[in-house]
Order: C-alpha cells, then structure tokens, then sequence
C-alpha cells in the first residue's frame, strides 16, 4: 500500500486542523476547565485516528472498503469534522453541559471505532470466503467443462453424458474437505470416459458409474452441511488492531458506563420515587420500567402493577355493580388472572346472554322473527337458541313440506319431506349444501367406504345439537349403518314429486356404475353414465328423523 497524492493531502489537511485547533485553545483567550480539556482530549484523539486510518487502515481502490455507499475514509473524515467542530466548541466555553458534551464524544469516537475495526475484519473475512468458495466451486466446474468436451455420435451415450452433465450443474457447488476421495474418484471415472468414448458400452457403464459417484458424493454434501471444516492456523493479525483500540475504548467506556449506568439511572430512579409517592402508579410503572435492576427498581415496579391492577379491579367491579358487563369486560381482561378476574368475565358474560335470551325471548313472543333470529344467533348454544330459530323458520315457511332442523355454516338447514311414516320422515336438504367429491381416490369404491360417507357422518352431523342427533334414525348401506346418506338410484325413482329431485346443481347418489357414481342432473333426471368419483357435485344429505 503505497503512499499517494490523495494520502499526502489528507495528512497535510489534518496536521493543519490540529495546528488551529492548538492555536484556539492556547492563543485565544479561554478558560482551561475540564470543558476544555475534555474537547482538547478528544480534539487531538481524532487527529491521531484520522492519520491511522489515512496512512494504514484502507486503501481507496479496495471495493470493499465502504459502508452503505460511502467509502470508509470519507466516514473517517465525517467523524473527523464532526469530533473537531464539538471539540472546539467545548474549547471556547460555548455553554454545552459537560455530561452531554462527554455522551456525544464517546458516541462519535465510540461508533467511529467499532465501524472501521468490525469493516476491516470483513474485509479480510470476506476475502478469505471468496478465496475459500472459488476453491470449492472449481471442482464442478471443471468436471462440467470435461464433460462438454466429450463428443459422440451415439445418440445414446450423448443424451447421457448431457443429462450428467446438468446433474453436474445443478449439484451443490459447495464442497468439503471430507469429499475430496469421492470427488477424486469422480474425476478419474470422467477422464477414463473421455478414453473410453469410442467404446459406447463401456462409456454407458462409465456414465452411470459417474452418475452414482456423483448422487453418493451430494448426499455426502447435504450431510456435511452442518460440519465445520477442520481449522488451519489461527490468524492473529489483528491483535494489533485491538490492543491499540481497547485501551482508548476502555478509558472511554469507564467514563460512559458511570455515567449511562449510575448518573442517568439514578435520576430517573429518584423521578420514579416521586411519581409512586403522589399515588400515580400508572406513571410509575413506566418509570420503574426504564431503571429494572437499578436499586430495588424491580420491588417497587412489582408494587406500582399491584396498586395499578387493585384500581383498575375495583373500577371493573364498580361497572359490574351498575350492570355494565361490556365494559367491566373490557377492563377485566387487562387484568389477566389477579385475584378472580376470570370468574368476573364468566359471570358478566353470562349476565350478558341472561339479558339478550331475555331480550330474543320477548321478540319471539311478539312474532318479531327478523330481531328474535338476530339476537338468538348471537347467542349461538345458549340454552335452547338453535331450536328458537328451527321455530321460527319453521313458522315463517311459506312452502309446503319445507322443514328447517339443523344449522350448517350459521344458516338453518332447509329439508323436503320425502317419504313419511307414521313413526318417523325421511328428509333430504332442499338444495345442494356444497359440492364435494364423492371419493378422494379414483377408484371403484363401496358408498360406506367413500369420503363423502365419512364427511357426512363426522363433519355434517355437527350442524345438529346432541339431542337432534339422538332424534336422527341410523339406515343401513352395505351392510353399514350411518345416520347421514344419500338418496339410491331405486329411492329417487320411487319419488313421485318431481321438484323435490330438481336442483340448480347436479347431485350425487349413492349408487355406483363402474368406476363412476351416479348423480341426478338440474331437471331431476338420474344420469345413468355417472361421473368420476374424484369430481365435484352437489351434495345433498339425506336423514330419517324419528316423530316419537
């Protein structure tokens, strides 16, 4: 690194900036307190840095000698004007507190050491991992380049040696040392190729033995992902650097830990005190937060929460005496778990439900169906808020054989009667719910064993409570007893109504016809080809429901 033009200026033009700051400090008429000498300190502290960085440290051509854009010389001369204008401002007395005047030199000397020593150890990291890299990547490249070079006219062996030669390319280009006997091996096997190229079998045999060498050699690699490589020799070099930095580091860092963890602390300590002492707790508790482990910070912050969490369970309790259950929740639930928090948000929501069953009880009765289903969906499970609105809309139904038990999705399931019995009805929904495959697998499959059986009876049969269940009939399918079905080819033909069997999708059946399901098109009609079973169709579930 030799010593330019560029260099010889920068040195001139801090020698001069040292002169004039001499010059301030001991021509004009200042007073010599710790303000003065703390900028001359600091002053003359950066001069020495900027010539280290200007004569040693970094070179201008070197690419890697920047941080976010900007070379790391002009960085140098940035906290170099910086430091020298603060400095000498604290030389002339200009009225800058002590303590913050001494925060701001050991930030700017501080930040501007750990950024040149941390950017010159990448530096020298980074090239070390280039170095390191360009070896690893050699290996497949170069086996990459030998392959190409290979040429046959046997279609054969030339489809081979290319398909391996894109094996090669799509490899893991990182190797590792504990590879280097297989790699050896591939590389030999590659050169017996290229001699053996006029002889196509015993190319295809060295092909395939290249082939498995090289899947044996990235499986190796994806193993040796997560192993080190053995450590060469230690690289001390920079022990240098540190001894020179860890000294003025230290001395700064003295000054900046007594102040940051005893002065700062101290009085944000005392400020804390004070705010718990007036009974502003919330105050307080952010306070202590600031200064955890300072004193006994951490005993009187636990105390602030304590008195904060007391008002607000007092002010939550207050709210629920004036049956303001919303907002005792709202305040409850900041509260976590203190004392019994949890049982007051239980009870207040169930006060909560009490009022709206009352409130969805009195539209019921005044045949106010639209705000009755309201409330009652909201009340979801509460008691017997279901059953009200299979009530309601079974009230408000304007067509004949239309029933709603159920609900699917939130929403009242609608069921056509199908066939009736003096002890029991056979319902199937009115329109389509979804639309599912009839099987998950393509392939001929009995009803019982299908996917959409199985969905039936455990997913669909939650849209009803536990006492709508026991109420659903269970009918028997190959040999098989569900509760929840679908219609048979033989049930929809005895069904005399039509409309029942329309629908604006078409709808799946139970019954098969080879490897296809059978499915009733939009106008009711059973198309006897079917469909395959892994195709989408409406579904359309179909129960008996017992009237005793």
């Amino acid at each position: 690194m030799g010593f330019n033009k560029n260099k010889g200026l920068s040195v001139v033009a801090v020698l001069i900036v040292l002169v004039i700051a001499n010059v301030v400090g001991f021509l004009l008429p200042t007073i010599h307190n710790i303000t003065f000498w703390l900028g001359y300190s600091f002053a003359t502290l950066a001069v020495l840095l900027m010539l280290v960085v200007v004569l040693f440290f970094f070179d201008s051509t070197d690419k890697y000698q920047s941080f976010l854009r900007l070379s790391l010389v002009k960085i140098a001369w940035i906290y170099f004007v910086l430091q020298m204008v603060v400095a000498i401002g604290q030389m002339l007395n200009i009225t800058i507190p002590y303590l913050s005047a001494l925060i701001v030199d050991c930030c700017l000397t501080g930040f501007f050491l750990i950024l040149v020593l941390s950017s010159h150890i990448a530096v020298e990291s980074i090239e070390k991992q280039e170095e390191a890299v360009n070896q690893k990547v050699l290996f497949l490249q170069n086996i990459q380049v030998m392959l190409q070079s290979i040429k046959t006219e046997d279609a054969t062996l030339d489809a081979k040696i290319k398909n391996l030669t894109e094996d090669f390319q799509f490899s893991d280009p990182m190797s590792h040392s504990m590879l280097a006997e297989v790699e050896s091996q591939i590389e030999t096997k590659v050169m017996l190729l290229k001699a053996d190229i006029s002889d196509v079998s015993k190319a295809i045999t060295d092909t395939d033995i290249i082939s498995s060498l090289l899947q044996d050699r990235n499986a190796k690699c994806k193993m040796l992902k997560s192993v080190k490589e053995p450590r060469k020799e230690k690289d001390n070099s920079g022990v240098r650097y540190v001894t020179v930095a860890v000294g003025v580091i230290g001395l700064m860092a003295t000054v900046a830990l007594t102040v940051c963890f005893w002065i700062i602390p101290n009085n944000k300590y005392n400020f804390a005190m004070s705010l718990y002492e007036a009974k502003r707790y919330p105050e307080a508790v952010v306070a202590f937060e600031l200064v955890q482990g300072f004193r006994n910070s951490d005993e009187m912050l636990v105390l602030s929460q304590e008195a904060v969490k007391e008002t607000v369970y007092q002010e939550a309790k207050e709210l629920m005496s004036n049956e303001q259950y919303v907002e005792a929740i709202a305040v409850l639930e900041k509260l976590g778990t203190y004392k019994d928090s949890k049982e007051l948000i239980e009870l207040s929501q169930e006060n909560i439900r009490k009022d709206k069953y009352s409130i969805a009880e009195a539209y019921f009765n005044e045949q106010n169906y639209v705000e009755a289903i309201k409330v009652y969906t909201e009340l979801g499970d509460y008691k017997d808020s279901k059953q009200k609105i299979e009530q309601i809309y079974n009230r408000i139904s304007d067509e004949d054989g239309v029933v709603y038990y159920g609900s699917y999705l939130g929403t009242p399931i609608a069921w056509e009667i199908v066939e009736k019995k003096s002890d029991r009805l056979m319902l199937i929904t009115k329109d389509a719910i979804c639309e599912l495959p009839y099987n998950d697998e393509l392939k001929n499959v009995e009803w019982s064993e299908s996917t959409l059986c199985a969905w039936l009876n455990t997913e669909f049969i939650k849209s009803f409570s536990e006492g709508q269940v026991e109420s659903i009939l269970p009918t028997k399918i190959d040999g098989v007893e569900n509760k929840v079905f679908l219609l048979s080819q033989k049930e929809v033909k005895a069904i005399k109504q039509g409309d029942i069997l329309k629908c604006d999708k078409e709808w799946w059946i139970c019954t098969q016809s080879k490897n296809n399901a059978l499915f009733v098109n939009t106008s009711g009609k059973v198309d006897k080809t079917g469909e395959k079973v892994v195709k989408a169709k409406g579904v359309r579930p179909v129960i008996w429901l017992s009237l005793e």
